[in-house]
């Protein structure tokens, strides 16, 4: 009798399309309060996008540069945008 062993599955690509729940779970329940608190206009525009969007694409020019922008004002940790982004 031969065994053989059968190969794991491929690891399976992150989902680039999420819903906006989904996507707002990418983030801690602290990065969500503060970025909610947030009086800046570009944070506010952003956060008005996703409302508008019915799904979020994690490549879209618009959330890439959203989610980097959270980063830049620190309303993230250093290195948060590239694990919610999947890079």
């Amino acid at each position: 009798m031969s065994t053989y062993s059968i190969p794991p599955p491929p690891e399976t690509p992150r989902e680039m399309q999420l819903t906006k729940l989904q996507f707002l779970r990418l983030f801690t329940t602290g990065e969500r309060i503060a970025i909610r608190a947030s009086a800046d206009p570009v944070i506010v525009d952003f956060l008005s996008l996703l409302d508008l969007a019915q799904d979020v694409r994690l490549d879209d020019p618009d959330t890439i540069q959203g989610v980097h922008y959270l980063e830049s004002e620190g309303l993230i940790a250093p290195g948060r945008a590239a694990e919610i982004l999947g890079a």
